[in-house]
């Protein structure tokens, strides 16, 4: 069969004597594609990123697959759950080669690709990456590992190579030296100590492991923890008593959807990285030397209940006053996450939705002197009020969007912008203390929120739909508004509004399309000069807005005709 594009779903199955194939123009590799192909004997070569689910299972005479690179491009692969299944099964077949080229890697890797109904040897050649078959449980059963016939990762044997030493008693895989500690076999279980010898663990090292706890010995020098190294495991404690002092991050994924509960980390430690905790089991942490912590750390951690500044006081996530940096969405998720408390943070030291959607989340402070609020903080929060540090002088985009259950806020006496969105849907939100010093409004700020009434006396900018509402076919709650120093009103900014009567001071240079629109309390405006002029003024002189174009011309342009 010549190469060709067409790929689709159980395309050649059970297709008993078809003996080769050559895949040269393929895209992908369909699901059950070649399922049942028994004829298949030499090692397939494969150019394709994408090896759909059973695409082989069952060609139970094929020796081996090659993941190759095409004139020298990058080539990424996925490979779906139980591609190779049953692959190598027969008595005749001893040895299963498994063959990445360069520029080739293995992305994703599904569960039981290589499934056997027998005990086969697989062998890898030497660019093989391990850490999408670490992520997946190796999805090898049944089978011995082999690299270049050295590097085994399974089996009862002790040995050691040039390369490697793997301990048979432990199933574990080492370098030669024994300093990095490269893969736990997931058959593995109980406690489990690393030597002395070991400075580091590898990628992934214990991914899917069922190991319970781990322990370092006595004088060790250990110093670094690799990427994804308990990821998805059922380890519940690591005990890092004695670990030297070069030991100083954990990394990302490190303990992603792990069963790890309760955490204390030397105070050497100053970082977690993106996703260090996500997804697991993690109730308690206690980090003295901690000063950053990465986008995501904690994400949908569910056994979490509250996060505070301090000594660690055997629950929750104690944060010590030495953290600068909270990533994005570093809190996300947590939905029994109930209290919290920051410590000082600074510009650009709290990440976007920190409490994103934080469900059970009611209080929340900052320490003393922090400068930022973050972004979209607390959206999906049930924060009913909240009062702002006297140095948080810009509130953030997006901060408390759609928060129904906040009713009032304090802002800082000297806030100079609240961004846009920043309380927009809050429909139960009634009062802003010392709403009258800010200085900007932008868009959409306070839009559809149950503000009574609106002192902007300090406001020289108000965007656009920053107070308008658009709920169930109602009108706004304010009654008054207060300007002072206004210059710009946007477009829909006050739109349908309660108001009765608007003055506006001659600051005012701009009003936007629409911005008092739909206002059907409203009986007119009264102007101070300026830009613009209020005629056929009642006796108390509130009429009809105008902008003026050219007075000594009498040209004039229409604004806003009241209701």
């Amino acid at each position: 069969m010549t190469g060709t594009f067409v790929t689709g779903e159980s395309v050649f199955a059970d297709c008993t004597s078809l003996a080769s194939i050559h895949t040269g123009k393929y895209t992908s590799i369909g699901k059950n594609m070649f399922k049942g192909c028994t004829a298949l004997r030499t090692p397939v070569t494969l150019y394709t990123g994408k090896i759909g689910e059973g695409a082989f299972t069952g060609c139970s005479n094929l020796t081996g697959v090659k993941f190759m690179s095409k004139d020298g491009n990058t080539v990424n692969v996925d490979i779906g759950a139980k591609a190779f299944a049953g692959c190598g099964n027969t008595a005749m077949i001893s040895k299963f080669i498994i063959t990445v080229g360069e520029n080739v890697t293995v992305r994703t890797v599904g569960a039981n690709v290589f499934a056997n109904e027998k005990t086969t040897t697989i062998t890898l050649t030497d660019a093989f990456d391990m850490n999408a078959w670490k992520k997946a449980g190796l999805a090898f059963e049944n089978i011995t590992v082999i690299l270049d016939e050295a590097y085994r990762i399974s089996g009862t044997d002790t040995y050691e190579t040039d390369k490697y030493f793997y301990d048979g008693t432990t199933k574990a895989l080492y370098n030669k030296g024994k300093t990095v500690l490269l893969y736990v076999n997931k058959d593995t279980t109980g406690a489990f100590t690393v030597p002395a010898s070991v400075t580091e663990i590898g990628d992934y090292a214990f991914a899917n492991s069922t190991v319970t706890s781990v322990a370092f010995a006595t004088g060790t020098a250990f110093a670094k923890l690799g990427e994804g190294a308990f990821y998805q495991s059922t380890i519940k404690t690591v005990d890092f008593t004695g670990v030297g002092a070069s030991f100083t991050q954990i990394p990302a994924y490190a303990f992603f959807k792990s069963s790890v509960a309760n955490v204390t980390l030397p105070s050497t430690v100053v970082s977690l990285g993106q996703y260090a905790f996500a997804d697991s089991a993690i109730s308690s942490l206690n980090a003295k030397g901690l000063t950053q912590i990465g986008n995501h750390a904690f994400y949908n951690c569910d056994n979490i209940s509250t996060v505070y500044v301090g000594d660690f006081n055997e629950s929750g996530i104690a944060l010590p006053v030495s953290v600068t940096k909270i990533g994005d969405y570093a809190f996300a998720e947590t939905a029994n996450l109930t209290s919290a408390a920051l410590p000082t943070l600074l510009e650009d030291g709290l990440g976007d939705g920190v409490f994103y959607n934080a469900a059970s989340l009611t209080a929340c402070s900052f320490g003393v002197g922090s400068t930022t609020t973050g972004n979209a903080t607390f959206v999906g929060t049930k924060i009913a009020s909240f009062t702002f540090q006297e140095t948080q002088t810009v509130i953030g985009t997006a901060l408390f969007t759609d928060c129904t259950l906040l009713t009032e806020i304090t802002l800082a006496a000297e806030t100079q912008t609240v961004s846009a969105n920043a309380f927009a849907g809050c429909l139960n939100l009634a009062t802003v203390n010392n709403l009258d010093g800010v200085v900007v409004v932008e868009d959409m700020a306070f839009y559809n929120t149950a503000l009574t009434s609106l002192d902007l006396s300090g406001a020289t900018q108000i965007g656009y739909g920053a107070f308008a509402y658009e709920h169930e076919n109602k009108e706004a709650s304010y009654l008054s508004i207060t300007f002072g120093v206004v210059e710009k009103i946007g477009s829909y900014a006050f739109l349908n509004g309660a108001e009765s009567t608007v003055d506006l001071p001659a600051s005012v240079t701009q009003i936007g399309y629409g911005a008092f629109a739909s206002s059907s309390n409203l009986k007119g405006f009264k102007t101070a000069g300026g830009s613009f002029m209020a005629m056929d003024t009642d006796d108390d002189g509130y009429g009809v807005l105008y902008r003026v174009i050219n007075a000594a011309k009498g040209e004039y342009e229409l604004v806003c005709y009241p209701a």
